[in-house]
């Protein structure tokens, strides 16, 4: 599989600071080595960028970039604290290329025109290592607003000390123009290859993750809790999910043969393998969680992997068109691909306390919530975070359900990923959310315990206080 895409970091780093020099972005004889793809073409070809000697524009002085090759000169070049500005023509007016003081969430330029503006903010920070160096790492976003409204975005990464990873001047990737870095060097000394922006994707699942999820059978109930007596009691089923060890595929791609396990816990299940998750670049795409179930027997005998269906892409903005695919629904294998679908184009995305340590971007789409890095908070199925791809009907897969069976409905209320806690939402008791309310017969089965928050405790109870038939107990 081809892996040839840019690595864009996760908006939900926060900003770090850095105990060290500044790295500078120029010095003479420094060269950088980049593959251009011409637009509209699949022809290509690489090309170099050197500094070589100076040139002093109103009284400033500017480094002069000459291509390597040709040795045409290109343009000029100056470094101003941690701020890069650049003079195309000796007459034009400086223009800002990078400011690497920048941190997550700041505006690093705002250019007006009589049609609109152009943003460009930086979205994250973090540091790589790269020797015995520690070099400063920036994810930007140029938009485009016309009206104050953005009508399109472009995406780029930034390294002090080497530059853009779409070419030395060019901040951001531009639609059918695409340059990509391949290293940099000043003599024999490479200060920086194509690996430290082309890098491990964001592990939103990495091991340990676990999140809570409760069900309602909608056949049963009409509302996630009842009213018996002064006390509210649930009428949902708590499933657990833990992420925990890998699988990997021997038979499939170095690129996609390494999957991580999750596991859950449920009403009549304890430690059930169910989903198979694989996290990284797809078909272009980056911020890509893809998911299938485990290996199933076929009628030979044979274990047989579904090839994953695309889950979430993760690497918003303006104008996507958020998509996700279902597993079940061709049978689907290594060769016939799952059907694709989607939740909508994102018009908004916002930011929003959940609960968690930190705020979280999310978008609504048609309206169906998305936690960035998370996943759906609702789902109409007997999954949320990963019933898009319907892993509730793969589990019964040569018995699939008709659309009228499926009759859960379920909500995210916990999510935590290197032990922080991001997500703790729980339906308000006395809130329908527009099902009517439920009568009394209705309840859950008798003799059930639940904690104040409304969870079914499965397995014996420890000491503490509980509800029970709508009453508080305790339990010593």
């Amino acid at each position: 599989m081809r892996r040839f895409f840019l690595f864009f970091l996760i908006a939900l780093l926060p900003a770090m600071s850095f105990g060290q020099d500044y790295e500078p972005l120029l010095k003479e004889g420094k060269t950088w080595k980049y593959t251009h793809n011409k637009p509209f073409s699949e022809d290509y070809y690489d090309f170099s960028l050197v500094v070589r000697g100076d040139t002093t524009i109103n009284d400033l002085t500017y480094k002069k970039i000459y291509d390597v090759s040709t040795g045409a000169y290109q343009y000029a070049l100056r470094e101003d604290e941690k701020r890069v500005y650049c003079v195309f023509q000796t007459k034009d007016t400086p223009q800002l290329i990078y400011d690497f003081g920048k941190e997550a969430g700041e505006i690093v330029s705002e250019v007006a025109d009589k049609d609109g503006k152009t943003i460009v903010r930086v979205v994250a920070v973090d540091a790589i290592k790269y020797g015995d160096r520690l070099l400063r790492r920036m994810e930007v976003v140029e938009e485009y607003l016309e009206n104050d409204q953005v009508i399109g975005s472009s995406n780029g990464i930034w390294i002090e000390g080497l530059g853009s990873s779409c070419g030395l001047v060019s901040p951001v990737q531009l639609p059918g123009n695409y340059n990509t870095f391949h290293s940099c060097w000043v003599g024999n000394e490479m200060l920086g290859e194509n690996e430290l922006f082309v890098a491990k994707a964001q592990e939103y699942f990495p091991e340990g993750t676990k999140w809570t999820e409760i069900r309602l059978d909608t056949l049963k109930y009409d509302s996630w809790y009842s009213k018996v007596g002064d006390e509210w009691v649930p009428n949902f089923e708590t499933i657990e999910y833990y992420v925990q060890g890998e699988y990997v595929e021997k038979e499939w791609d170095d690129d996609l043969n390494t999957f991580k396990k999750v596991y859950t816990n449920g009403p009549e299940w304890t430690d059930s393998l169910t989903l198979l998750l694989w996290e990284g670049s797809f078909n272009g795409d980056d911020k890509c969680v893809l998911a299938t179930i485990p290996p199933i027997i076929g009628f030979d005998g044979s274990s047989y992997l579904l090839f994953p269906g695309n889950a979430y892409q993760f690497g918003w903005s303006i104008g996507t068109i958020v998509e996700f695919e279902d597993i079940t629904s061709s049978n689907a294998t290594a060769i016939f691909p799952p059907g694709t679908f989607d939740f909508g184009t994102i018009d908004e995305i916002k930011e929003g306390d959940f609960g968690g340590a930190s705020s979280l971007s999310y978008a609504d789409v048609n309206g169906v919530r998305i936690i960035q890095g998370i996943g759906v908070t609702t789902w109409n199925d007997g999954e949320c975070l990963f019933g898009p791809v319907e892993p509730y009907q793969a589990r019964t897969f040569f018995q699939e359900e008709s659309e009228e069976d499926r009759h859960y409905r379920s909500m995210l209320v916990h999510f935590e990923r290197n032990g922080e806690v991001l997500y703790d939402v729980w339906p308000e008791k006395g809130t329908i959310s527009g099902m009517k309310s439920v009568s009394e017969v209705e309840t859950p089965i008798a003799n059930t315990l639940y904690d104040l928050q409304g969870r079914r405790v499965m397995g014996p109870p420890t000491k503490g206080l509980y509800i029970q038939n709508g009453k508080k107990v305790i339990v010593k």
